[in-house]
């Protein structure tokens, strides 16, 4: 369980003691049970919605909805991280690659908390925030600034740059632009646009 948090701070060393055993389903499991519960309580408790048994019905949708969401970016991102390792390194599986994935995207963990939070401190749904970013959505946010930089999204990006050296044994610019590319097209992609039109019905 520790390394579900020394991931956070300590990429590397995490990286190269899984290395091998490559563990899914604590990293899996908490990006998507803290991801689902949080969103249902931010429906939940929207003082805005006119529901009451409907109300759960649309919270268990929605929630739903960004399970399987976030799912298949999981599994989108880890054949990319796949494909990529042909040419870093042979000999890395799928499963290695996803699993790689999973603990790269533990920060997605903090964001769903502390958007959770901030809807309950201020009222404030951080989907609707960062509607205009509609790519912030998937790693949530903890400290929005003006620019709304999604900083669990940089963490995982961080994350995902020492792992690629720890498991690539390549120099840090490759790595980097390695984890940047889906970074980059995870922000520029018009289709992430789906994942906010759900909130849209709760207007």
């Amino acid at each position: 369980m520790n390394r579900l948090w020394r991931v956070l701070y300590q990429p590397q060393q995490v990286f190269d003691e899984i290395r091998g055993e490559t563990p899914i389903t604590l990293p899996l499991c908490a990006i998507l049970v803290v991801g689902l519960v949080c969103d249902a309580m931010i429906v939940l408790t929207d003082t805005a919605s006119p529901y009451f048994f409907f109300e759960v019905v649309v919270a268990i949708f929605l929630s739903l909805w960004s399970l399987i969401g976030t799912l298949l970016l999981l599994l989108v991102w880890a054949s990319y991280y796949w494909i990529a390792g042909k040419f870093l390194r042979g000999g890395i599986d799928w499963r290695d690659w996803f699993s790689f994935t999973c603990w790269a995207a533990v920060p997605a963990v903090l964001g769903s908390i502390g958007g959770m939070l901030i809807f309950e401190l201020t009222g404030v749904n951080t989907h609707e925030l960062l509607e205009p970013y509609p790519f912030c959505w998937w790693f949530g946010t903890m400290v929005p600034n003006v620019f709304l930089i999604p900083i669990p999204l940089i963490w995982t990006f961080f994350i995902a740059v020492n792992g690629l050296k720890c498991w690539t044994g390549r120099n840090t610019v490759t790595c980097v632009l390695v984890a940047l590319i889906p970074v980059v097209a995870l922000a520029v992609s018009p289709t992430n646009s789906i994942a906010i039109f759900p909130f849209a019905l709760m207007r």
